[in-house]
């Protein structure tokens, strides 16, 4: 959507579906990530924010993998998550990744989205994605830019800055392309005061 001045973006922070051998316990760990970068959007003035984790919403859509093995994957399928995303009029979308397995899931994701909204802009983070970032960046084409480390802070400098004209290569942990080249920034300090971040969205 085109926002008209002073309108804030359309938010939609998800965290993927999960892999996990078929004979285990399916995890479900709490997406405290999104839930606390929610909170500090929410913060900043950010009214439309949606947070979707994937293995929540449906956790019991459970696929096995293609590849013969003994893997499964669960949590909504891409077709319901885009449908979600499409409803609620993103601006953007935000993966994160905390681990492999994550990070092929959010891959999926980044590419259902694309198929179906090519302009719609994909943003990554988490552990893995920031470890993996140059190559992630260079290999899928469905993921816009990576935010290397703790985005706490600087996601919501990335929005301002992206959405008002602003530059964001001047962003800590930023990870984009310049035509062929991957360009990268070094990541924003470690944030040292877990107090002085706002209490996890929960309530999103």
């Amino acid at each position: 959507g085109i926002m008209s001045e002073g309108t804030k973006p359309r938010i939609v922070l998800v965290t993927p579906q999960v892999v996990g051998a078929s004979n285990q316990v399916r995890k479900a760990p709490p997406p405290l990530g999104i839930s606390s970068l929610a909170a500090m959007l929410e913060q900043k003035g950010y009214q439309d924010i949606l947070l979707i984790d994937a293995v929540m919403e449906d956790y019991d859509n459970v696929t096995p993998l293609e590849d013969g093995s003994d893997f499964i994957k669960y949590g909504m399928s891409n077709k319901d998550l885009v449908e979600k995303i499409a409803d609620f009029r993103a601006d953007i979308v935000g993966l994160s990744s905390l681990f492999s397995s994550h990070t092929e899931c959010a891959i999926d994701i980044a590419d259902a989205i694309k198929a179906s909204y090519p302009d719609l802009p994909v943003i990554f983070g988490g552990n893995h994605a920031s470890q993996m970032c140059e190559e992630i960046l260079r290999d899928v084409k469905s993921i816009d830019f990576i935010l290397a480390g703790e985005a706490d802070y600087t996601l919501p400098e990335f929005l301002e800055k992206f959405f008002n004209g602003g530059d964001i290569r001047e962003i800590d942990g930023m990870v984009w392309r310049e035509g062929q080249t991957i360009r990268k920034n070094p990541r924003p300090a470690f944030i040292k005061d877990m107090n002085a971040l706002p209490y996890p969205a929960w309530h999103l």
